[in-house]
């Protein structure tokens, strides 16, 4: 049976300071126990750390008649970790700041016959070991998610926001793999980064509400490419492909006459991948890279009004666009 014992202390933390500042915060601290090794299961760790040892969290918000800032950290012992920073000035702009840490645990010793086990080439001998000889690996992807959001909002009905992550995934995930004769479960490398950036303006009124987005990804795999050296085969395996896309959008909403509201909105956005297969030691082919390269283009649009003609009349129209441009 498994088991964890909790032990938790929450502090509540108020200091006035100098002046009209003050901060307020809280504190959480505990310790985590099991009865169990915590490398039995995967599935019981797998979005969470529950090793044993203190987790915790605090939050603390320094704040004045006119601005403000604040911290929180969780669980900074553990591999579900957390940090985050905001701040501002009111009626003006405000911004914030964000780390996020996790590790997906998918299974633990995974036996495998082959070597090289962590790079992008593995090796099986063509004279496949007893199971007794084979080696071990966790399958686990390590996931660290840092941002960023500004927002300029002042008394005027015009805003701006700002944002930009980065997200990275390194660790390894078994792979199912046909070689030949053979069929194998390996150790194959994860080692993707995916960066976004997002702008938008727009205005704001009781009566019009309007905005303009514009956003930007792109995906970068260093593990590109997959090898088995199986005995003298040589087998090699794509992975996702190195890709960027880009985006537009606008929307409106607008009040009307007759208790009316339209509301309008369209968006275009473009996916592009470029596949290298220079690496590529068992494909010849002049065009690879123009075949497999990839563009598909979205362009969606709709508009709807709702109309209140009296307490027993509504109505409702609306119209959809959605193509897919080639």
């Amino acid at each position: 049976m498994k088991r964890m014992i909790l032990i938790a202390l929450t502090l509540p933390v108020f200091i006035p300071t100098i002046g009209f500042a003050e901060v307020r915060g809280e504190v959480n601290l505990g310790v985590q126990l099991n009865d169990f090794d915590d490398k039995e299961s995967a599935k019981f760790n797998e979005y969470r750390d529950k090793s044993d040892g203190l987790f915790g969290s605090a939050d603390v918000l320094m704040s004045t008649d006119t601005s403000y800032m604040g911290f929180n950290v969780e669980n900074p012992a553990l591999d579900d970790q957390s940090y985050g920073m905001k701040w501002g000035v009111f009626g003006l702009f405000k911004g914030e700041f964000f780390y996020d840490e996790l590790t997906h645990h998918l299974s633990y010793d995974q036996l495998t016959p082959a070597t090289g086990v962590g790079n992008d080439v593995v090796r099986v001998p063509a004279t496949v070991p007893a199971v007794a000889r084979w080696g071990s690996f966790d399958s686990m992807v390590e996931v660290k998610k840092t941002g960023v959001d500004f927002t300029v909002d002042t008394e005027n009905p015009f805003y701006l926001k700002v944002s930009a992550d980065q997200q990275r995934k390194e660790g390894l995930k078994a792979r199912g793999l046909y070689a030949t004769t053979a069929t194998f479960e390996l150790p194959a490398p994860i080692d993707y980064t995916t960066y976004n950036t997002m702008v938008e303006t727009g205005y704001r009124s009781k009566e019009t509400n309007a905005a303009l987005t514009a956003g930007y990804s792109f995906f970068d795999n260093e593990a590109d490419l997959f090898t088995l050296r199986f005995g003298s085969v040589i087998e090699e395996y794509s992975t996702p492909v190195d890709n960027y896309s880009y985006n537009f959008s606008g929307r409106l909403t607008q009040r009307l006459p007759m208790a009316s509201l339209l509301a309008v909105k369209g968006s275009f956005a473009r996916n592009i991948s470029e596949a290298d297969f220079s690496k590529y030691l068992r494909i010849a082919s002049p065009t690879a890279d123009k075949d497999f390269d990839g563009d598909v283009r979205y362009i969606r649009g709709s508009a709807i009004l709702t109309s209140q003609w009296n307490k027993e009349l509504d109505s409702r129209l609306f119209y959809n666009y959605e193509p897919i441009a080639k």
